[in-house]
Protein backbone atom coordinates (compact mmCIF):
# COMPACT_ATOMS: atom_id res chain seq x y z
CA UNK A 1 0.00 0.00 0.00
CA UNK A 2 2.89 2.33 0.82
CA UNK A 3 4.51 1.73 -2.59
CA UNK A 4 1.22 2.54 -4.32
CA UNK A 5 1.11 5.88 -2.56
CA UNK A 6 4.69 6.63 -3.65
CA UNK A 7 3.93 5.71 -7.26
CA UNK A 8 0.80 7.84 -7.25
CA UNK A 9 2.77 10.87 -6.09
CA UNK A 10 5.64 10.45 -8.57
CA UNK A 11 5.92 13.23 -11.14
CA UNK A 12 7.56 13.74 -14.53
CA UNK A 13 9.58 16.93 -14.89
CA UNK A 14 10.53 18.14 -18.38
CA UNK A 15 13.75 20.02 -19.06
CA UNK A 16 13.64 22.02 -22.29
CA UNK A 17 16.05 24.76 -23.33
CA UNK A 18 13.31 26.41 -25.39
CA UNK A 19 11.41 27.26 -22.22
CA UNK A 20 8.44 25.02 -22.94
CA UNK A 21 9.23 22.55 -20.14
CA UNK A 22 9.09 22.72 -16.37
CA UNK A 23 12.66 24.06 -16.27
CA UNK A 24 15.33 25.01 -18.79
CA UNK A 25 18.25 23.50 -16.85
CA UNK A 26 18.89 20.04 -15.45
CA UNK A 27 20.09 21.49 -12.14
CA UNK A 28 16.78 23.25 -11.62
CA UNK A 29 14.90 20.01 -12.28
CA UNK A 30 17.08 18.14 -9.80
CA UNK A 31 16.24 20.72 -7.14
CA UNK A 32 12.51 20.22 -7.76
CA UNK A 33 12.63 16.41 -7.94
CA UNK A 34 11.23 14.16 -5.24
CA UNK A 35 11.59 10.43 -4.59
CA UNK A 36 10.27 8.36 -7.50
CA UNK A 37 10.23 11.21 -10.04
CA UNK A 38 11.31 11.08 -13.67
CA UNK A 39 13.21 13.89 -15.35
CA UNK A 40 12.79 13.97 -19.14
CA UNK A 41 15.54 15.99 -20.84
CA UNK A 42 14.67 17.26 -24.29
CA UNK A 43 17.25 17.36 -27.11
CA UNK A 44 20.02 19.93 -26.80
CA UNK A 45 23.50 20.45 -25.38
CA UNK A 46 23.33 21.43 -21.71
CA UNK A 47 26.47 23.10 -20.38
CA UNK A 48 26.17 22.19 -16.72
CA UNK A 49 28.42 20.69 -14.06
CA UNK A 50 28.79 19.97 -10.36
CA UNK A 51 25.23 18.68 -10.18
CA UNK A 52 24.06 16.13 -7.62
CA UNK A 53 21.07 13.87 -7.06
CA UNK A 54 19.66 13.99 -3.54
CA UNK A 55 16.49 11.91 -3.95
CA UNK A 56 15.88 8.18 -4.35
CA UNK A 57 14.34 6.14 -7.18
CA UNK A 58 14.99 8.86 -9.72
CA UNK A 59 15.03 8.37 -13.51
CA UNK A 60 17.00 10.76 -15.74
CA UNK A 61 15.99 10.16 -19.35
CA UNK A 62 17.33 11.90 -22.45
CA UNK A 63 16.22 11.72 -26.07
CA UNK A 64 19.26 9.62 -26.98
CA UNK A 65 23.00 10.09 -26.40
CA UNK A 66 23.40 11.89 -29.75
CA UNK A 67 20.44 14.19 -29.01
CA UNK A 68 20.66 15.03 -25.31
CA UNK A 69 24.22 15.93 -24.31
CA UNK A 70 25.56 17.25 -21.00
CA UNK A 71 28.87 19.03 -21.60
CA UNK A 72 31.61 20.60 -19.48
CA UNK A 73 33.34 22.27 -22.42
CA UNK A 74 34.42 25.74 -21.30
CA UNK A 75 33.38 25.21 -17.68
CA UNK A 76 36.83 24.47 -16.27
CA UNK A 77 38.06 21.34 -14.45
CA UNK A 78 35.07 19.72 -12.77
CA UNK A 79 32.75 16.76 -12.76
CA UNK A 80 29.31 16.65 -14.36
CA UNK A 81 27.03 14.95 -11.86
CA UNK A 82 27.02 12.86 -8.69
CA UNK A 83 24.38 10.12 -8.66
CA UNK A 84 23.31 8.26 -5.56
CA UNK A 85 21.06 5.48 -4.33
CA UNK A 86 18.53 3.85 -6.64
CA UNK A 87 18.73 5.63 -9.97
CA UNK A 88 18.31 5.04 -13.70
CA UNK A 89 20.08 7.17 -16.32
CA UNK A 90 19.31 6.49 -19.98
CA UNK A 91 19.62 8.11 -23.37
CA UNK A 92 22.17 10.81 -22.40
CA UNK A 93 25.56 11.74 -23.86
CA UNK A 94 28.27 13.05 -21.52
CA UNK A 95 30.98 15.27 -23.03
CA UNK A 96 34.21 16.21 -21.33
CA UNK A 97 36.41 19.14 -22.25
CA UNK A 98 39.47 17.84 -24.16
CA UNK A 99 41.47 20.91 -23.06
CA UNK A 100 41.06 20.11 -19.36
CA UNK A 101 43.59 17.73 -17.80
CA UNK A 102 41.19 16.50 -15.11
CA UNK A 103 37.91 16.23 -16.96
CA UNK A 104 35.68 13.88 -14.97
CA UNK A 105 32.21 12.67 -15.77
CA UNK A 106 29.82 10.84 -13.48
CA UNK A 107 30.16 9.62 -9.91
CA UNK A 108 27.83 6.95 -8.60
CA UNK A 109 27.90 6.59 -4.85
CA UNK A 110 25.75 4.90 -2.24
CA UNK A 111 25.88 3.58 1.30
CA UNK A 112 23.03 1.08 1.01
CA UNK A 113 23.60 -2.61 0.26
CA UNK A 114 20.24 -2.78 -1.54
CA UNK A 115 20.78 0.20 -3.88
CA UNK A 116 20.74 -0.41 -7.64
CA UNK A 117 22.04 1.96 -10.29
CA UNK A 118 21.43 1.68 -14.05
CA UNK A 119 23.29 3.46 -16.85
CA UNK A 120 21.77 2.48 -20.19
CA UNK A 121 22.06 3.76 -23.76
CA UNK A 122 24.49 6.50 -22.76
CA UNK A 123 27.69 7.80 -24.32
CA UNK A 124 30.89 9.21 -22.83
CA UNK A 125 33.73 11.03 -24.59
CA UNK A 126 36.93 12.87 -23.64
CA UNK A 127 37.28 12.28 -19.92
CA UNK A 128 40.13 11.43 -17.61
CA UNK A 129 37.83 9.15 -15.61
CA UNK A 130 34.38 8.95 -17.16
CA UNK A 131 32.73 7.34 -14.16
CA UNK A 132 33.56 6.65 -10.51
CA UNK A 133 31.74 3.89 -8.67
CA UNK A 134 32.17 4.49 -4.95
CA UNK A 135 30.76 2.98 -1.78
CA UNK A 136 28.38 0.22 -0.77
CA UNK A 137 25.49 -0.84 -2.98
CA UNK A 138 24.06 -3.92 -4.62
CA UNK A 139 24.79 -3.56 -8.35
CA UNK A 140 25.58 -0.89 -10.90
CA UNK A 141 24.32 -1.98 -14.33
CA UNK A 142 26.16 -0.46 -17.30
CA UNK A 143 24.35 -1.41 -20.50
CA UNK A 144 24.27 -0.59 -24.22
CA UNK A 145 26.57 2.41 -23.96
CA UNK A 146 29.45 3.90 -25.95
CA UNK A 147 32.76 4.99 -24.41
CA UNK A 148 35.23 6.95 -26.48
CA UNK A 149 38.63 8.60 -26.30
CA UNK A 150 39.09 8.67 -22.52
CA UNK A 151 41.71 7.51 -20.04
CA UNK A 152 39.55 5.30 -17.78
CA UNK A 153 35.98 4.17 -18.36
CA UNK A 154 34.87 3.17 -14.84
CA UNK A 155 36.93 3.17 -11.67
CA UNK A 156 35.60 1.46 -8.56
CA UNK A 157 36.80 2.68 -5.20
CA UNK A 158 36.09 2.31 -1.52
CA UNK A 159 37.64 5.56 -0.42
CA UNK A 160 35.92 6.99 2.63
CA UNK A 161 33.75 3.94 3.28
CA UNK A 162 34.20 1.36 6.00
CA UNK A 163 33.29 -1.46 3.63
CA UNK A 164 32.61 -1.93 -0.05
CA UNK A 165 30.05 -4.19 -1.64
CA UNK A 166 29.71 -2.87 -5.15
CA UNK A 167 29.20 -5.22 -8.07
CA UNK A 168 29.32 -4.12 -11.69
CA UNK A 169 27.20 -5.77 -14.38
CA UNK A 170 28.60 -4.59 -17.73
CA UNK A 171 26.96 -5.73 -20.96
CA UNK A 172 26.70 -4.67 -24.60
CA UNK A 173 29.07 -1.72 -24.37
CA UNK A 174 31.36 -0.37 -27.09
CA UNK A 175 34.70 1.07 -25.91
CA UNK A 176 37.07 2.73 -28.40
CA UNK A 177 40.43 4.51 -27.92
CA UNK A 178 40.93 4.26 -24.18
CA UNK A 179 43.79 3.43 -21.82
CA UNK A 180 41.77 1.32 -19.34
CA UNK A 181 38.16 0.24 -19.71
CA UNK A 182 37.37 -0.74 -16.13
CA UNK A 183 39.74 -0.24 -13.22
CA UNK A 184 38.66 -2.19 -10.17
CA UNK A 185 40.59 -0.45 -7.44
CA UNK A 186 40.03 -0.78 -3.71
CA UNK A 187 41.64 1.44 -1.09
CA UNK A 188 40.93 2.89 2.34
CA UNK A 189 38.27 0.26 2.83
CA UNK A 190 37.56 -3.30 3.88
CA UNK A 191 35.91 -4.67 0.75
CA UNK A 192 33.29 -7.36 0.90
CA UNK A 193 33.36 -10.21 -1.61
CA UNK A 194 31.58 -9.30 -4.84
CA UNK A 195 31.52 -10.51 -8.43
CA UNK A 196 31.80 -8.26 -11.46
CA UNK A 197 30.20 -9.48 -14.68
CA UNK A 198 31.44 -8.43 -18.13
CA UNK A 199 29.46 -9.91 -21.02
CA UNK A 200 29.18 -9.11 -24.74
CA UNK A 201 31.32 -5.98 -24.79
CA UNK A 202 33.52 -4.81 -27.66
CA UNK A 203 36.89 -3.27 -26.76
CA UNK A 204 38.74 -1.68 -29.69
CA UNK A 205 42.08 0.09 -29.23
CA UNK A 206 41.65 -0.17 -25.47
CA UNK A 207 44.92 -0.77 -23.66
CA UNK A 208 43.51 -2.83 -20.79
CA UNK A 209 39.90 -3.93 -20.83
CA UNK A 210 39.78 -4.74 -17.10
CA UNK A 211 42.43 -4.08 -14.47
CA UNK A 212 42.08 -5.05 -10.81
CA UNK A 213 44.37 -3.93 -8.02
CA UNK A 214 44.50 -2.55 -4.50
CA UNK A 215 46.46 0.68 -4.20
CA UNK A 216 47.02 0.35 -0.44
CA UNK A 217 47.99 -3.32 -0.44
CA UNK A 218 44.69 -4.67 0.84
CA UNK A 219 43.17 -7.73 -0.75
CA UNK A 220 40.57 -6.75 -3.37
CA UNK A 221 37.92 -9.41 -2.81
CA UNK A 222 36.32 -9.02 -6.22
CA UNK A 223 36.00 -11.90 -8.66
CA UNK A 224 35.43 -11.56 -12.40
CA UNK A 225 33.05 -13.27 -14.80
CA UNK A 226 34.44 -12.18 -18.18
CA UNK A 227 32.67 -13.94 -21.04
CA UNK A 228 31.50 -13.32 -24.57
CA UNK A 229 33.62 -10.22 -25.11
CA UNK A 230 35.45 -9.16 -28.26
CA UNK A 231 38.80 -7.38 -27.96
CA UNK A 232 41.08 -6.06 -30.72
CA UNK A 233 44.14 -3.81 -31.11
CA UNK A 234 45.02 -3.37 -27.45
CA UNK A 235 47.55 -4.54 -24.88
CA UNK A 236 45.95 -6.96 -22.43
CA UNK A 237 42.34 -7.98 -21.95
CA UNK A 238 42.24 -8.84 -18.26
CA UNK A 239 45.06 -7.60 -16.02
CA UNK A 240 44.58 -9.06 -12.54
CA UNK A 241 46.90 -10.51 -9.89
CA UNK A 242 47.39 -14.25 -9.82
CA UNK A 243 44.76 -15.61 -7.47
CA UNK A 244 42.25 -18.31 -6.69
CA UNK A 245 39.27 -16.12 -5.93
CA UNK A 246 37.02 -17.69 -8.57
CA UNK A 247 37.70 -15.63 -11.69
CA UNK A 248 36.16 -16.95 -14.90
CA UNK A 249 37.53 -15.87 -18.29
CA UNK A 250 35.89 -17.83 -21.08
CA UNK A 251 34.36 -17.70 -24.56
CA UNK A 252 36.09 -14.48 -25.60
CA UNK A 253 37.56 -13.53 -28.97
CA UNK A 254 40.70 -11.41 -29.08
CA UNK A 255 43.00 -10.13 -31.81
CA UNK A 256 46.25 -8.15 -31.87
CA UNK A 257 46.61 -7.81 -28.11
CA UNK A 258 50.33 -7.26 -27.61
CA UNK A 259 50.23 -8.75 -24.11
CA UNK A 260 47.64 -11.44 -24.81
CA UNK A 261 44.19 -11.85 -23.34
CA UNK A 262 45.57 -12.58 -19.88
CA UNK A 263 49.25 -11.67 -20.17
CA UNK A 264 51.08 -13.94 -17.69
CA UNK A 265 48.34 -13.86 -15.08
CA UNK A 266 46.60 -16.95 -13.79
CA UNK A 267 42.88 -17.12 -13.09
CA UNK A 268 40.79 -19.89 -11.58
CA UNK A 269 38.93 -20.84 -14.77
CA UNK A 270 40.06 -20.13 -18.33
CA UNK A 271 38.72 -21.85 -21.43
CA UNK A 272 37.46 -21.46 -25.02
CA UNK A 273 39.15 -18.12 -25.63
CA UNK A 274 40.12 -17.78 -29.28
CA UNK A 275 42.71 -15.52 -30.89
CA UNK A 276 41.42 -14.74 -34.38
CA UNK A 277 40.58 -11.82 -36.68
CA UNK A 278 36.96 -10.91 -35.80
CA UNK A 279 36.24 -9.56 -39.31
CA UNK A 280 34.67 -6.24 -38.42
CA UNK A 281 32.71 -4.54 -41.18
CA UNK A 282 34.91 -1.44 -41.54
CA UNK A 283 38.08 -0.97 -39.56
CA UNK A 284 41.83 -0.60 -39.50
CA UNK A 285 44.36 -0.23 -36.71
CA UNK A 286 44.62 3.52 -37.28
CA UNK A 287 41.21 4.44 -38.69
CA UNK A 288 39.58 7.44 -36.96
CA UNK A 289 36.71 6.30 -34.78
CA UNK A 290 33.99 8.10 -36.72
CA UNK A 291 34.65 5.88 -39.75
CA UNK A 292 34.59 2.58 -37.86
CA UNK A 293 31.83 0.02 -38.22
CA UNK A 294 32.55 -2.64 -35.61
CA UNK A 295 29.65 -4.88 -36.51
CA UNK A 296 30.55 -8.34 -37.82
CA UNK A 297 30.97 -9.36 -41.44
CA UNK A 298 29.20 -12.46 -42.70
CA UNK A 299 31.46 -15.39 -41.95
CA UNK A 300 33.03 -13.77 -38.88
CA UNK A 301 34.25 -16.34 -36.32
CA UNK A 302 32.51 -14.26 -33.64
CA UNK A 303 29.06 -15.11 -35.07
CA UNK A 304 27.08 -17.70 -33.07
CA UNK A 305 30.17 -18.08 -30.89
CA UNK A 306 28.67 -18.26 -27.41
CA UNK A 307 27.27 -21.26 -25.58
CA UNK A 308 23.71 -21.14 -24.31
CA UNK A 309 24.71 -20.94 -20.64
CA UNK A 310 26.03 -17.37 -20.87
CA UNK A 311 23.39 -15.16 -19.25
CA UNK A 312 22.02 -12.11 -21.04
CA UNK A 313 20.73 -9.29 -18.85
CA UNK A 314 19.04 -7.43 -21.68
CA UNK A 315 18.24 -10.03 -24.34
CA UNK A 316 19.40 -7.62 -27.07
CA UNK A 317 22.58 -6.16 -28.50
CA UNK A 318 23.81 -2.58 -28.22
CA UNK A 319 21.50 -1.50 -31.06
CA UNK A 320 18.40 -3.22 -29.67
CA UNK A 321 18.59 -6.23 -31.97
CA UNK A 322 17.17 -9.17 -30.02
CA UNK A 323 19.63 -11.99 -29.32
CA UNK A 324 20.23 -14.70 -30.33
CA UNK A 325 20.02 -14.83 -34.14
CA UNK A 326 21.10 -17.76 -36.29
CA UNK A 327 23.83 -15.71 -37.89
CA UNK A 328 25.69 -18.52 -39.63
CA UNK A 329 22.61 -20.26 -41.04
CA UNK A 330 23.24 -23.65 -39.45
CA UNK A 331 19.75 -23.82 -37.95
CA UNK A 332 20.93 -23.15 -34.40
CA UNK A 333 20.67 -19.63 -33.02
CA UNK A 334 23.43 -18.56 -30.64
CA UNK A 335 24.63 -15.17 -29.45
CA UNK A 336 27.65 -13.56 -31.04
CA UNK A 337 30.73 -12.36 -29.19
CA UNK A 338 30.90 -8.62 -28.62
CA UNK A 339 28.36 -5.83 -28.47
CA UNK A 340 26.78 -6.44 -31.87
CA UNK A 341 24.60 -9.35 -33.00
CA UNK A 342 24.99 -10.18 -36.70
CA UNK A 343 21.80 -10.18 -38.76
CA UNK A 344 22.20 -12.09 -42.07
CA UNK A 345 19.39 -9.96 -43.53
CA UNK A 346 21.46 -6.82 -42.90
CA UNK A 347 25.11 -7.44 -43.80
CA UNK A 348 27.74 -4.71 -43.76
CA UNK A 349 26.47 -1.56 -45.42
CA UNK A 350 22.79 -2.50 -45.08
CA UNK A 351 20.70 -0.86 -42.31
CA UNK A 352 19.41 -3.13 -39.57
CA UNK A 353 15.73 -2.82 -38.70
CA UNK A 354 14.68 -5.07 -35.79
CA UNK A 355 11.11 -6.28 -35.63
CA UNK A 356 8.76 -3.81 -33.98
CA UNK A 357 7.68 -5.60 -30.85
CA UNK A 358 6.40 -2.49 -29.13
CA UNK A 359 9.56 -1.91 -27.09
CA UNK A 360 13.29 -1.68 -27.54
CA UNK A 361 13.90 -5.38 -26.97
CA UNK A 362 15.55 -4.68 -23.62
CA UNK A 363 14.39 -6.00 -20.31
CA UNK A 364 14.99 -3.93 -17.19
CA UNK A 365 17.81 -5.29 -15.02
CA UNK A 366 16.67 -7.15 -11.92
CA UNK A 367 15.32 -4.72 -9.34
CA UNK A 368 15.92 -1.77 -11.66
CA UNK A 369 14.65 1.39 -9.97
CA UNK A 370 13.42 3.01 -13.16
CA UNK A 371 11.55 2.22 -16.32
CA UNK A 372 13.61 0.61 -17.28
CA UNK A 373 45.36 1.08 -29.34
CA UNK A 374 46.77 1.44 -28.38
CA UNK A 375 49.34 0.85 -31.10
CA UNK A 376 52.25 -1.16 -29.85
CA UNK A 377 54.64 1.77 -30.15
CA UNK A 378 52.72 3.93 -27.65
CA UNK A 379 51.20 1.28 -25.40
CA UNK A 380 51.71 1.84 -21.68
CA UNK A 381 53.38 -1.00 -19.83
CA UNK A 382 50.70 -1.23 -17.17
CA UNK A 383 47.61 0.72 -16.09
CA UNK A 384 49.53 2.27 -13.22
CA UNK A 385 52.30 3.84 -15.32
CA UNK A 386 50.56 5.04 -18.45
CA UNK A 387 52.51 7.74 -20.27
CA UNK A 388 51.17 11.13 -21.29
CA UNK A 389 52.01 11.49 -24.99
CA UNK A 390 51.17 14.68 -26.82
CA UNK A 391 48.36 13.76 -29.17
CA UNK A 392 48.40 15.00 -32.73
CA UNK A 393 45.46 15.20 -35.08
CA UNK A 394 44.72 11.71 -36.25
CA UNK A 395 46.75 10.10 -33.48
CA UNK A 396 45.02 6.86 -32.49
CA UNK A 397 47.13 6.12 -29.44
CA UNK A 398 44.19 6.25 -27.09
CA UNK A 399 45.92 9.05 -25.19
CA UNK A 400 45.80 9.64 -21.49
CA UNK A 401 48.12 9.46 -18.55
CA UNK A 402 48.28 7.69 -15.24
CA UNK A 403 44.65 6.87 -14.35
CA UNK A 404 45.57 6.71 -10.70
CA UNK A 405 46.72 10.32 -10.57
CA UNK A 406 43.76 11.77 -12.44
CA UNK A 407 46.05 13.81 -14.67
CA UNK A 408 44.98 12.64 -18.10
CA UNK A 409 46.41 15.54 -20.07
CA UNK A 410 46.54 13.93 -23.48
CA UNK A 411 43.47 12.68 -25.22
CA UNK A 412 42.87 12.44 -28.97
CA UNK A 413 42.67 15.62 -30.97
CA UNK A 414 39.56 14.76 -32.96
CA UNK A 415 36.61 17.11 -32.69
CA UNK A 416 34.66 16.03 -29.65
CA UNK A 417 30.94 16.20 -30.19
CA UNK A 418 30.91 15.90 -34.01
CA UNK A 419 32.97 12.72 -33.87
CA UNK A 420 30.82 11.03 -31.29
CA UNK A 421 27.66 12.22 -33.01
CA UNK A 422 28.81 10.60 -36.25
CA UNK A 423 29.54 7.33 -34.49
CA UNK A 424 26.21 7.30 -32.66
CA UNK A 425 24.27 8.44 -35.72
CA UNK A 426 25.70 5.53 -37.67
CA UNK A 427 24.39 3.22 -34.94
CA UNK A 428 20.94 4.75 -35.11
CA UNK A 429 20.78 4.53 -38.90
CA UNK A 430 21.31 0.81 -38.51
CA UNK A 431 18.62 0.47 -35.89
CA UNK A 432 15.42 2.42 -35.38
CA UNK A 433 14.49 1.82 -31.77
Amino acid sequence: MFSLILNASAATLVVDQTGSGDTDTIQAALELARDGDTIEIEPGTYYENRMSVKVDNLTLRGAGPDQTVISTVGLGPSWIITLSGNITVEGIGFEGDPTEAKAEGVEYTADDETAVGVMQDCAFENFDVTMYSVGTFDTLYILDSTWLNSTVGVMTSGEGYSRVSSALSVENNLLVDMTVGFMLEYHYANPLEVQHNFTNNTFFRVGYAVSRNSSDGRDPLASLDFRGNLLAEGITGVDVPDDERGDLVANNIYYHLTGGLMSDMVVSTYYDNVEVDPDFCVWSETMPFQHLDLRLQSGSPAIDFLPEDIPSATGADIDGLVRPIDGDGDGNAASDAGAYEHDPAAPCGVPVEPEDSGDSGHDSPPDSPGDSPLPESSAPESPSDSPSPDSEAGDDSGGGSDPGCGCGDAKGAWLLLPGLALLLASRRRRVSR
